[in-house]
């Protein structure tokens, strides 16, 4: 199968989860290297202003390479942006999600409305005022793919606005500097896995303009090799918190179910869906099979926008540990919704994309591996009870 834009899966014996295990190993390493320093003195300024912020190590660095990525691909575009336009779009963005009923006339404003003012042409970025970083971190905001992102940038900023004019250049000369390493880097690393991205985002993407999800389908490659890294550090520095869990669900994209929407018969309880086995071939279905036998639940989430009312109820049990499983363009926000809201967890990426809504028509059903799925959940499967490694 021709991948629309990425794909983990490979003909030849190259495993992507070696790869990517390598590649991260590599990064934590040169960011110690280029950064450390500012780092270290970033944990300083959370400790004496806001001790609950403080994070591993691993995220903090995440949260700084997503800073230096995102400026350098959008810091240029944000400045010239109109902050009315870009403040009526966050606003539009939050009302959507408070508000199901209104999500599809708002999201058609919103198409309109982000096609005219969020560009997505590259533009030189350079040292911002803390001004700029404001509305750069509103321009992401009115996007709505960094709702949880924006909130770990603002506290950067916050940290980078305390410093004198001259540490703040060198702030930026060395985020630049790292950024553009990494998108070397993360493109002969992992490029081999996104070689479609720029074909789709020249081509069929440009069918979703003045649609609400127009900025999120012409993504750049580099974002992807960004969401990739992320995944992977996010479950290193979750792991352990993870497996202090009794309990695992699995939260399943419904892109991976064999059936279209009319077809499946798929049973809401409240805010949940769940299998009813209703086709023996179907990806979910297969692992719901495996669940009851083995423990764990498997929860159909319809669309990424639901996730966050999907927490609520594991946030109040802390013996629930999560593990994700989305397109690596979701995986990063919904994991720092996670760990926002102190929920154990873990993630998987789907092997590729295929969901009617936003790339392809009729859709296409989507995997993952599941030897990495095993892994992540950590069980061991005893003769009478599954237990938690």
């Amino acid at each position: 199968m021709q991948p629309i834009s990425f794909s983990l899966q490979s003909d030849s014996e190259i495993n992507y989860y070696d790869i990517i295990a390598a590649f991260t190993d590599g990064v934590e390493y040169d960011g110690a290297e280029r950064v450390g320093e500012w780092l270290q003195r970033y944990e300083s300024f959370l400790q004496h202003n806001d001790p609950l912020e403080l994070r591993s190590r691993q995220e903090t660095l995440f949260d700084w390479l997503t800073l230096a990525t995102l400026w350098q691909q959008y810091g240029g575009q944000s400045i010239r942006s109109w902050s009315g336009a870009l403040w009526m779009l966050s606003r539009l963005y939050r009302l959507r999600r408070r508000y199901k009923k209104i999500k599809r006339p708002v999201d058609r404003l919103r198409g309109i409305l982000a096609t005219l003012v969020i560009s997505q042409e590259k533009d030189l970025a350079r040292t911002p005022s803390i001004k700029e970083l404001n509305r750069f971190l509103l321009w992401l905001d009115a996007t709505g793919e960094y709702r949880e992102e924006v909130k770990r940038l603002t506290l950067i900023k916050s940290f980078i606005a305390t410093l004198p004019a001259v540490e703040r250049l060198r702030v930026f000369e060395t985020l630049d500097r790292w950024a553009a390493w990494f998108e070397n880097e993360s493109e002969q690393a992992l490029g081999q896995f996104t070689v479609n991205v720029d074909p789709y985002r020249e081509g069929p993407a440009l069918l979703h303009k003045w649609q609400e999800d127009y900025f999120f389908c012409r993504r750049r490659r580099v974002e992807y090799h960004l969401s990739l890294l992320g995944a992977e550090l996010m479950n290193r520095a979750f792991r352990s918190h993870y497996l202090t869990s009794r309990q695992r669900a699995v939260l399943v994209p419904a892109c991976m179910r064999e059936k279209s929407p009319q077809q499946c018969q798929a049973k809401q309880i409240d805010l949940d869906w769940q299998c009813t086995l209703c086709s023996a071939s179907c990806r979910i279905a297969e692992l719901t099979r495996r669940g009851r036998n083995e423990g764990f639940g498997v929860h159909i989430i319809p669309h990424s926008s639901d996730f966050t009312a999907w927490l609520n109820r594991w946030a109040k049990d802390k013996g629930i540990g999560v593990v994700g499983v989305a397109c690596p363009l979701n995986l990063i926000t919904g994991g720092l919704e996670l760990r926002g809201l102190n929920i154990p967890s873990q993630c998987v990426p789907l092997d590729y994309c295929g969901c009617t809504n936003h790339w392809h028509d009729t859709g296409i059903p989507t995997d993952l591996d599941e030897k990495e799925l095993d892994k992540r959940l950590a069980l061991r499967v005893t003769l009478d009870r599954t237990v938690t490694v």
